[in-house]
């Protein structure tokens, strides 16, 4: 990223600058705004929300506890 700009997550807004990095949960609303005159970068990598779940890992376990399958 490159300049300022500020992040809505959800109702709260948040001041980002140049190497910040946010991680967004899917079901969460955002917005990227650039509020000055200066030019602004993002970059933004997006996968499905399970792609990174390994089978018996504790995120795995912790997932389908809140999915109310059974461990």
């Amino acid at each position: 990223m490159q300049g300022r700009s500020r992040i809505r997550i959800g109702e709260t807004v948040v001041e980002a600058k140049a190497f910040d990095a946010f991680r967004f949960p899917a079901d969460v609303p955002r917005s990227v705004y650039n509020h000055t005159q200066e030019d602004c970068w993002w970059v933004f990598i997006g996968t499905p929300p399970d792609e990174y779940y390994r089978e018996g890992s504790l995120r795995d376990r912790a997932r389908k506890n809140t999915l109310g399958e059974s461990l």
